[in-house]
């Protein structure tokens, strides 16, 4: 990704896009390529699948680390997140470096996607060694990292090569999901068995008796409850065979291991430099 002489545009592979702030200029660099290069004129929800290589990172020490910061109550948490940036940003560099996406962070790890543009052997071969090369580079530079709290991070990675797909869909944060959850069936409730002189009274007036009774107890007000019934933010998810397979070997790892699947394995195979 590029950026152009005017601020408010951006270039992805060729593709012009326009950014309303430079706020959104921002936050567009957080997000994976996979997500920016969605096909936008589509309904969500909706998915795309690909075919390629991910590598999924883990980082151990990671909750240990995090209980000698707590300890520090009024400054633990900026030396935690300055710890932790020191130590991430060096392997998203390496990730980006060897043309790799950045797919999401999952607490102490880390999940990155090197999707092929074509079905050519050579193609395919040639991520798979940026894959491993990645991976080689996160082992020599990330073990036995010593962070200023004296903590030890190391690394361990797990590669699978397969098909993976990532669904686009529209919903409710967790946080609105909760309030509805508890406030709709309470409505709904009340309304079916209040006993008013007609049906359309019960559904009316007992609904809003409800809710005013609801929002006095809670705090909340008609208006956040209406926020989060219309509210809705955008939310993308990556499964498929590739991201089980990198799952399943990750859990195979130890410490400071690289775990290959059979099939980036032999994908390798002819290439004995390589697997040397």
């Amino acid at each position: 990704m590029t950026k152009t002489n005017n601020e408010h545009r951006k270039s992805i592979d060729g593709q012009s896009m326009y950014l309303p702030s430079n706020q959104s200029c921002s936050f567009i660099y957080q997000l994976p390529d996979v997500v920016l290069q969605r096909k936008h004129d589509r309904k969500m929800p909706y998915a795309e699948t690909f075919n390629g290589i991910i590598l999924f990172a883990d980082v151990s020490g990671f909750t240990e680390m995090c209980q000698k910061y707590s300890i520090d109550v009024q400054r633990g948490v900026n030396q935690l997140a300055n710890a932790l940036n020191g130590y991430m940003a060096p392997i998203v560099e390496a990730i980006l470096r060897e043309k790799g996406d950045v797919y999401k962070f999952a607490g102490d790890a880390v999940l990155g996607l090197w999707p092929f543009a074509n079905d050519s052997i050579e193609h395919k071969r040639e991520q798979a060694k940026r894959v491993i090369a990645c991976a080689l580079y996160m082992k020599k530079s990330f073990c036995n990292y010593m962070t200023p709290i004296g903590t030890v991070l190391n690394i361990k990675s797990a590669i699978a090569m397969g098909s993976y797909s990532l669904i686009f869909l529209r919903g409710n944060t967790s946080a609105c999901s909760k309030i509805l959850d508890e406030y709709e069936p309470k409505v709904q409730l009340t309304a079916r068995h209040a006993n008013f002189y007609s049906e359309t009274m019960k559904k009316n007036n007992a609904g809003k008796h409800q809710s005013i009774n609801y929002v006095n107890k809670t705090g909340l007000t008609e208006e956040m409850i209406e926020h989060c019934r219309s509210n809705l933010v955008n939310y993308y998810v990556c499964y498929g065979s590739a991201v089980v397979s990198a799952r399943n070997a990750e859990h195979e790892c130890k410490s400071q291991d690289i775990i290959v699947d059979m099939a980036t394995w032999l994908l390798l195979d002819s290439d004995s430099k390589m697997l040397e």
